[in-house]
């Protein structure tokens, strides 16, 4: 993770901060997120974005060129491919990003870096759906797959009755399991170790937030409702 680490703060610059806005498309409320000041953040994008001029022509469009349009020129997004444990880049220069149809989805993450010494916006309208997110084994970059966070106390018995929702969004944590959150205040990782039943400490990954995840035990996390 060290190496990690230190291949993603080799491009750190000014400190900056970033605000993530989030408009959900036919749902009368708007939810933000706001990351502290910070020259680097690990975010997300936790809704579905649509374009379309109607309803019935709405087209799912999750590429980076729909969600970030107008960042500043010089940004740098990454991506983690936990396959390879690479890192791939995409720079915005010259008003158009370097791969425009690289796609940031519900589960993904990413890190962003933001090279100007003023904050911007990023205002991803989108809508809240059902979703699920496949956790391999070995090292990953995750988010919630849907709308809320990603629960990761350890899994409890169903209620009785039982509830559909019981399990929404649960991370189910396994011995061994290593959950890598991201400080803006202090630009560092904090680790935190699943042993014998309990955290050391309980990981908490916020809306429009991504975290690295280590295991050796694959499985699902998936968002059942309810909707907002």
């Amino acid at each position: 993770m060290k190496r990690i680490a230190k291949q993603v703060f080799e491009r750190s610059v000014a400190i900056t901060s970033l605000t993530v806005v989030i408009l959900l498309v036919g749902i009368p409320r708007v939810l933000g997120q706001t990351l502290p000041v910070c020259p680097t953040s690990l975010i997300a994008n936790p809704f579905y974005h649509y374009r379309g001029a109607t309803v019935a022509g709405a087209v799912l469009d999750n590429r980076v060129a729909a969600l970030f349009s107008r960042v500043p020129n010089g940004t740098r997004l990454y991506k983690f491919d936990s396959a390879t444990e690479r890192f791939t880049e995409n720079v915005f220069r010259m008003n158009r990003w370097t791969k425009p149809n690289e796609t940031l989805s519900p589960g993904e993450g990413a890190i962003i870096f933001n090279p100007k010494a003023q904050s911007f916006d990023v205002i991803i309208p989108g809508n809240c759906n059902l979703g699920s997110l496949e956790l391999p084994q070995g090292l990953s970059l995750i988010s919630s797959p849907g709308c809320g966070t990603i629960n990761f106390a350890p899994l409890a018995p169903p209620p009785v009755p039982p509830s559909w929702y019981w399990d929404s969004l649960a991370f189910n944590p396994q011995e061994g399991d290593k959950v890598y959150t991201f400080s803006n205040s202090a630009q560092s990782f904090q680790i935190h170790h699943f042993h014998n039943g309990a955290w050391d400490s309980q990981p908490s990954v916020g809306i429009g937030e991504s975290c690295f995840v280590h295991t050796l035990v694959s499985r699902q996390i998936t968002f059942k409702g309810p909707l907002p």
